[in-house]
Order: C-alpha cells, then structure tokens, then sequence
C-alpha cells in the first residue's frame, strides 16, 4: 500500500526542512501539510456531519450548500489568523508550531460549531 504521508516524511526529513519558516522549502511543506490535513478533514468526516452547519435548515435545498462551504471556509479563516498572530509576535517561527495551531484552531472551531447539531437540540 502506497502511503502519501510516508512520501512527504521522508521528503521532509531528507531535504531537512523543520526549522524556521524563513525558507521556502519550510514554507511549502507546511503549505502541504495544511491543505492534506483539510483534505483528510473533508474525506474523514460523516458526510451528513456537514449538514449539521448553522442555518443550513433556512435555506432552500438548492441553496444548502451555502452555509456548509461558508462554515468549512470560516473555520479555515479563523486557524489562518491564528496562525497569522502566532507570526506577529514570534520572531522565530517554528513550522511545527504553526501546523500546531492551524491544526488545534480549526478542530476546536469546528467542534464547537458542529457538535451541537449532532448532540441535537
């Protein structure tokens, strides 16, 4: 079995890229790593959690796309802030920390958002 994750290890760990996010090789690998972490998070999840975004029942069943790719896209806003901030006030910036807080943000808004629709009212 062909494992992506294991290709882009071994690539990280070969062109020694962890360290500061000064380098543009620093920059791609943690660019990949966000976009294969929101990528898992889509193929990962119950496709009927997505349905659970907020006011999605307000809309039109053509329109209820809407508010689910507005809630997905939301979240990712919020983890790039974050992630944004962490740049403001740290000279040294760690990829591994960035990943860290992109990651932990998006889960935690993502769980506060969506649980509560799959607890139910």
């Amino acid at each position: 079995m062909d494992n992506p994750f294991l290709h882009l290890g071994s690539w990280l760990l070969h062109r020694k890229v962890e360290g500061g996010l000064e380098r543009r090789a620093s920059q791609v690998a943690l660019a990949i790593a966000i976009l294969l972490y929101l990528g898992s998070k889509l193929f990962l999840m119950p496709p009927t959690m997505l349905l659970y975004a907020p006011f999605v029942e307000r809309f039109p069943a053509n329109l209820q796309f809407i508010p689910v790719i507005g809630t997905l896209v939301f979240t990712t806003l919020i983890a790039v802030g974050a992630v944004a901030i962490y740049f403001r006030k740290r000279e040294y910036r760690s990829m591994l920390a960035a990943y860290f807080i992109f990651v932990s943000t998006d889960a935690l808004i993502s769980l506060v958002i969506y649980i509560p629709g799959v607890i139910g009212p």
